[in-house]
């Protein structure tokens, strides 16, 4: 599983001979940022979800209220089942190793057989996923590749350098999930994560929204090409009709960590809602949002490598704003760890004292904010260079001089009382659970696992 998490985090600047970057022209940020401001009568629900308790039970039921379609962004996709990885650290390799048909068939990750299984009753599934440049090996198959051949339609992300987003929508938009949660064994059962389900006509038009970003990039983006070179049965294998079963791990919290509640619609009636997609308008959106704290800021963030992000918080806290900073206890790329770890020592040294996230998860990998204690921010993307970029409108492939290492997120804002009256309470008993400590410099974060 670290595996998948190297290709997941994407830092700013720097040299793109990177075998993920497809953006063959340049990208016109054109999805102005949507705010809804609903009635006390509307019927419009946020349902907030954390991993480990309770990623893979929201996403399965998701997708198994799905009647006509279920649109899905994901970075990757990485087996619970070591034969069927799909990943090899080889740098001279020329294929990624899978595992053969009925291996695969039998994937233990859930949201596997649940998406087998909505193609089974006629839901059209269509997943818009990172091209990592390797084919599967001869006579073996991976996860996307069998979803391709059992009924998909799986396609490689092209609009900018990578998509990041980790998104789930059913019907159109009639539900829509976002969150931090990806598609790995750490995500969803050893990571703290973090997201929402958006619904209700009344929030018709934040969905429509994202629904649009995903029907912009689907058109940019190219088909996944599997090998036709299938024994009959091994296709009879990969297109049985017969429903797979789900099954959902029990997740062992270590003692002492915070246990989620499960996860109930809360109404949003009264409140405001806004959507983004980076990277059209994020920085702007993003700045704006925490330059208007007066009193507080409390932030759970996987990493902080924005050097003028970095900066906004230490002004924030020498301006007087209680400002608390949750970090997670490692990061994964080493290049992003010592970003942040840059970021950290000159908060440290402007006098901000932060915490470390409990090593008993093995990354927090959440992404939100809460302002004056009035408003919570989600996101799918760090805040990191690519994610919220300090760029123009224009986005153009590598190899110009004003390229930028860019990535596809949502973000949602929302000043719905209930909403961020639960992501403060998880804030808080995290800032409090077993083994999280006060950042210093002799004790900072662990760059790898």
């Amino acid at each position: 599983w670290c595996a998948t998490l190297m290709v997941l985090f994407v830092g700013g600047l720097g040299d793109s001979s990177i075998s993920y970057d497809h953006q063959n022209t340049s990208y016109v940020a054109n999805f102005t940022p949507v705010t809804v401001s609903l009635a006390a009568s509307a019927s419009a629900t946020l349902t907030p979800f954390f991993s480990p308790e309770h990623s893979l039970d929201t996403l399965v039921s998701l997708i198994d209220d799905a009647s006509t379609s279920v649109d899905i962004y994901t970075p990757s996709a990485s087996s619970w089942v070591s034969a069927c990885a799909g990943y090899t650290d080889d740098d001279l390799a020329t294929c990624t190793p899978g595992c053969t048909p009925l291996e695969m068939k039998n994937e233990s990750f859930p949201v596997f057989p649940a998406l087998i299984n909505a193609m089974h009753r006629g839901v059209g599934v269509r997943i818009i996923t990172n091209d990592y440049g390797l084919a599967d090996c001869d006579g073996t198959i991976t996860m996307l590749q069998y979803l391709k051949l059992a009924g998909a339609e799986v396609r490689y992300f092209t609009t900018v350098t990578f998509v990041h987003a980790k998104f789930t929508s059913v019907d159109g938009g009639r539900r829509s999930a976002v969150s931090s949660i990806n598609w790995s064994k750490a995500s969803t059962t050893k990571n703290r994560e973090a997201g929402a389900i958006v619904e209700g006509d009344d929030l018709g038009s934040v969905n429509a929204f994202m629904q649009d970003v995903f029907g912009f990039d689907w058109a940019q983006a190219y088909p996944l090409v599997p090998s036709d070179n299938w024994s009959t049965e091994d296709l009879a294998t990969i297109t049985d009709a017969t429903d797979l079963a789900v099954v959902l791990p029990v997740i062992d919290l270590y003692p002492g960590l915070y246990e989620t509640p499960t996860p109930t619609p809360l109404s949003a009636a009264g409140a405001n809602v806004t959507v983004q997609a980076s990277p059209d308008s994020a920085w702007d959106t993003l700045e704006a949002a925490l330059a208007i704290a007066t009193s507080s800021l409390e932030i759970a963030m996987y990493q902080v490598t924005t050097d003028d992000l970095c900066d906004q918080i230490l002004d924030l806290s020498n301006s007087g704003v209680n400002v608390s900073l949750l970090v997670s206890s490692r990061i994964y790329d080493e290049s992003d760890c010592e970003d942040a770890q840059a970021c950290y020592a000159k908060l440290y040294s402007g006098g901000l004292r932060f915490r470390k996230t409990s090593l008993h998860y093995s990354y927090s990998h959440n992404k939100y904010w809460i302002v004056d204690g009035k408003e919570v921010g989600w996101s799918t993307g760090n805040w990191s260079p690519s994610d919220y970029p300090e760029h123009g409108n224009v986005y153009p492939p590598e190899g110009s001089d004003d390229w930028w290492k860019t990535n596809r997120d949502f973000t949602l804002y929302t000043d719905s009382a209930a909403a961020v009256n639960l992501f403060q309470t998880v804030l808080w008993n995290d800032w409090y659970a077993p083994a999280a400590y006060d950042w210093e410099p002799e004790y900072d974060i662990y760059c790898g696992y």
